[in-house]
């Protein structure tokens, strides 16, 4: 072998020449494929890449890329030719067996030439060492490549072009840990856990293609290029992703997961279904379950620290399935059953001189309460109670056993319902005191078991003082009726429809049998006529037929010779319409007065007539109206009103009963707010807003109680701010502007935490680009999103020649996601055009 004498020009190379068998031998290889050498220089660039390697290991060499090397090649540098399909055929080879310094590389592409062999010079004190090349057959050496002493690593598509993904910083230089606050972004919040590197934890890595092995400790380009398969013939082909994911696939997840914290959420998504959804039937059974479980640890442990939320969360839900509605009204049952204990103590402490309740353990700091307990009572030194109060009890009481259908305990009432009724009584004596003197004769009436008929009693009379008198009756101006005529005359008038002066003219002929006779049916005509005329809806609308309908049963009640079962009946009638009109007339000074007249004269008919319905609807609705602009007092007075009375409209009576409801529930919630029972006072704040939804009453409280605890979860771990946002996302009726905040973090915790954990990672890309878009958790998502993408961004390329379409969908994936780098983004771009994917 001999030398020969280098440019001066060039840098310091070795070169051999090889021997003449062997230059025959390539002289034969190089005309078989001499053809290729005609193709256009940028058809298809060599590319070497080594997608065994663990995306980890660059990371942890120096946290940057390594600076790039560009094939040296001159004008006449030989083209390269395009690659087989098949991988395994190369068209050139590199060998390191002559020396540790020199690469030698033949070049054939000009056979007829003596050409001396070349060789890649590298510096062994300026290059690191180059990957190791998979031990295989190879074909011959085609062309000669040479290179540049200042390069390290090879990274060739075209050797005038930038590397598009050059300056790309990689995670491990200047990213923030978990639970760390940047100087930037003080809101970021503090998190104990480390963000997970993937290895370390269980969390399977990038596998490595198995159709390239290789030495999987050897670091690459994060961002290679790879080959490209054999792509589709005809136009793009669309990708579908697999995120997001379908409602039922994520609730599936949650439910699966089967702690609490995934339970809750499984109920809080899944709420968020609609009838029209696919799957509505699977969902709704995965959240029956998991609501079921949550209610059932909320019971056996109340102390748990999921207690309030849990069943808040299954008591907020809208959805039509007759478990979860059961499953609230257990729920709705037993807060109004701890409600009313809460409200007998206080009232028993108040009712003893000296007596207190014992003091429930609420401090500002603890998470959850027993469900059942009781806020504390404050001790007072007198046994006076207000008459709000003693009818309040009588009224909680009433309706805990009307709605139960629990029998009625004397002990329940605590000698309530008889100092409501002294108080009705002396109510009764004041005359602008008369509506609320008749409210209380009523929930006594109603729900008293010791002094219920007394109640009655003073009510029935008191209700008649209402009634203004009849004035007198005026018989008509008549014919006197010869005796001898008298039966044939009253006959032909009776048949002829003058029952009035049938009556009036011979009620006083009624010893003669056969007159009486007349009288009797006259009487019954008139009183079927009557109460025809009353049954009509103008009845209480037209002055004619009020006029008319008065004198009619008056005739009937105070003429002479009417059969007294009729006289009877009409001056019930006659009574009942009187009253019904006072009704009328009083709606103008005291809506809430009239309603109560109008439901005692619809209750003493036996079947309301079609006018005094329509009249006591119209009087009930314009109460449940008006009430809204009174004041509480007031606004509490109506809704008892419309509660308490069996013949008010149900949907009326329904409403009131709510609403008096969230106005008690709502003092409670200031209560214990105010006893630092934060819980209790959401809890019950939250149903206040529920059953009123319109009356937005606790809205400065919610406000006050969600930014205290809001303030305090910042700086907690994220499964800790979740407990405070499960509670407060929960909550019926949030204002909006704490609504928004609550949800948005709930959310980026949630999907932070499912990207950390999750082990599908174009799943995890996604649910960390979600948390990423939220600025709480954007810095926390944005250190594993960069680790996660890349992951992808390698397993994509090594999918690519073994399938162009899964390849596909992960570079689609990354391209759509928030938060991936430009870098990986424009890449895969690339790449899916290459694969003609989109």
């Amino acid at each position: 072998m001999s030398k020969e004498k280098e440019p001066s020009s060039s840098k310091k190379k070795m070169k051999i020449v090889v021997s003449g068998a062997t230059a025959v031998m390539i002289f034969s290889a190089g005309l078989s494929l001499y053809h290729h050498w005609d193709q256009p220089a940028a058809s298809n660039p060599i590319r070497l890449t080594h997608s065994n390697n663990d995306i980890s290991s660059v990371i942890a060499s120096s946290g940057k890329r390594k600076s790039q090397i560009r094939l040296n090649t001159d004008s006449d540098q030989p083209t390269p030719i395009e690659q087989p399909k098949d991988r395994k055929k190369q068209n050139f080879s590199l060998k390191n067996n002559i020396d540790n310094n020199v690469v030698y590389i033949v070049d054939l592409s000009e056979p007829d030439k003596n050409q001396t062999v070349m060789g890649l010079v590298v510096d062994p004190a300026k290059n690191a060492p180059l990957p190791e090349i998979p031990k295989k057959e190879v074909p011959p050496i085609l062309s000669t490549i040479i290179l540049d002493q200042e390069d390290d690593i090879i990274v060739p598509p075209n050797a005038d072009d930038e590397n598009e993904n050059s300056g790309l910083e990689l995670p491990g230089e200047g990213t923030i840990e978990e639970g760390s606050t940047g100087e930037d972004n003080p809101e970021i919040p503090t998190n104990p856990e480390e963000p997970e590197i993937p290895g370390e934890t269980g969390e399977p890595t990038t596998p490595s293609n198995p159709s390239n092995p290789g030495n999987p400790n050897v670091p690459t380009d994060p961002f290679p290029i790879p080959s490209e398969p054999e792509k589709p013939t005809s136009g793009y082909k669309t990708v579908a992703l697999i995120v997001p994911e379908s409602l039922y696939t994520q609730i599936k997840y949650y439910t699966a997961a089967d702690d609490t914290a995934s339970l809750q959420n499984a109920v809080y998504y899944g709420g968020q279904v609609k009838k029209q959804d696919e799957d509505y039937a699977k969902i709704i059974d995965l959240i029956v379950s998991s609501a079921v479980k949550l209610k059932d640890q909320a019971v056996q442990d109340p102390s748990n620290g999921y207690t309030y939320s849990s069943l808040q969360l299954i008591n907020s839900l809208q959805l039509e399935d007759q478990k979860i509605q059961a499953l609230q009204a257990e729920i709705r049952k037993e807060l109004y059953k701890q409600f009313l204990n809460n409200e007998i103590q206080l009232y028993v402490a108040k009712s003893t001189p000296a007596v207190s309740t014992a003091e429930v353990s609420n401090s500002a700091d603890s998470s959850e309460v027993a469900s059942g307990v009781t806020a504390e009572s404050p001790e007072v030194a007198n046994s006076s109670t207000s008459s709000q109060e003693d009818k309040d009890i009588v009224y909680y009481v009433g309706k805990y056993n009307e709605i139960t259908g629990e029998k009625i305990e004397k002990s329940d009432f605590k000698e309530a319902d008889k100092k409501l009724l002294e108080s009705a009584k002396k109510e009764a004596e004041v005359d602008e005191n008369t509506t609320e003197a008749l409210n209380k004769y009523q929930m006594d009436a109603r729900y008293s078991p010791e002094v219920a008929e007394e109640a009655k009693q003073q009510k029935e009379e008191l209700v008649k003082k209402q009634v203004k008198p009849l004035e007198e009756r005026k018989p008509g101006d008549y014919e006197e009726i010869p005796t001898e005529t008298a039966l044939e005359t009253l006959t032909k008038l009776k048949d002829s429809g003058q029952y009035v002066q049938v009556i009036e003219q011979g009620g006083s002929l009624v010893s003669n049998l056969d007159i009486a006779t007349v009288v009797n049916d006259a009487s019954n005509l008139l009183m079927q006529q009557t109460n025809s005329m009353e049954d009509e809806l103008d009845a209480y609308t037209s002055a004619t037929k009020q006029k008319k309908i008065v004198a009619q049963y008056q005739t009937l009640v105070e003429a002479p010779g009417v059969p007294a079962e009729y006289a009877k009946a009409s001056e019930d009638r006659l009574y009942q319409y009187r009253l019904m009109i006072e009704a009328r007339d009083t709606a103008t000074d005291d809506l809430a007065k009239a309603v109560i007249l109008a439901s005692e004269a619809a209750t003493k008919e036996k079947a309301i007539s079609e006018g005094a319905r329509s009249l006591l609807n119209k009087l009930s609705s314009d109460l449940l109206a008006a009430a809204v602009g009174y004041s509480l007092d007031k606004e509490e007075q109506a809704y008892e009103i419309l509660s308490t009375r069996s013949v008010i409209n149900s949907v009326y009576a329904q409403t009131a009963t709510s609403r008096k409801q969230a106005i008690s529930y709502s003092k409670t919630a200031n209560d214990m707010w105010q006893k630092q029972n934060a819980n209790g006072a959401l809890q019950y704040a939250g149903e206040s807003n529920r059953l009123y939804p319109e009356r937005h009453m606790n809205d400065d409280l919610l406000h006050e109680i969600s930014n205290s605890l809001l303030e305090k979860a910042s700086g907690r771990s994220f499964q800790e701010q979740l407990k405070t946002y499960n509670l407060l996302a929960s909550v019926p009726g949030l204002p909006n502007d704490i609504n928004q905040v609550v949800i948005t973090r709930k959310e980026a915790v949630d999907q932070y935490i499912r990207g950390k954990d999750e082990q599908n990672l174009e799943k995890a890309v996604y649910y960390l680009g979600e948390s990423w878009e939220k600025e709480w958790t954007k810095d926390l998502a944005a250190v594993l999103l960069d680790t996660k993408s890349n992951q992808l961004f390698t397993e994509a390329n090594e999918m690519r020649g073994v399938d162009f379409a899964l390849a596909g969908r992960y570079y689609k994936t990354l391209v759509n996601t928030s938060g991936v780098s430009d870098e990986i983004k424009q890449a895969s771009k690339q790449a899916m055009d290459e694969l003609k994917v989109n």
